[in-house]
């Protein structure tokens, strides 16, 4: 299934429910969906519950930007297995965790960094780390 803004908050809600238990329905209710900034080759929300937020990222056969531009769906899989690749401790503070990761519907959830549209610069003179840089 393909998510997107559009779907429906039932829809995000059976969807992550399959994924291992990722959303416990009983304990936890989505409460918004959003688009954190421009995904340009995936579909890239935001979902806030009543608990918390983290962010969804689900590949399609074309660039999501540019769609006819066509695209290895696959390429989610590429990055689940790099985010799963880095432990290098330098390294790490500086990409989000992997929450939960569906190879057959092409999602990979992860952790919600917050916006961090300040800390770009910052992180680029190495004021902070994308952990941190909410705290600005």
């Amino acid at each position: 299934m393909y998510l997107d803004i559009n779907s429906s908050i039932l829809d995000f809600e059976a969807s992550l429910n399959t994924m291992g238990g990722f959303l416990d329905l009983k304990q936890e209710r989505i409460l918004a969906i959003e688009k954190p900034g421009e995904g340009n080759m995936n579909v890239v929300l935001r979902i806030r519950t009543n608990t918390r937020s983290f962010i969804v990222k689900q590949s399609r056969p074309f660039v999501q930007k540019y769609q006819d531009i066509t695209a290895p769906i696959e390429r989610i899989d590429v990055e689940f297995q790099f985010y799963k690749a880095v432990t290098n401790k330098a390294i790490a503070p500086h990409i989000p965790e992997i929450l939960a990761y569906n190879a057959d519907n092409y999602l990979l959830i992860l952790e919600d960094l917050g916006d961090c549209k300040i800390c770009r610069i910052s992180m680029m003179i190495e004021l902070c780390t994308a952990r941190n840089c909410m705290n600005l």
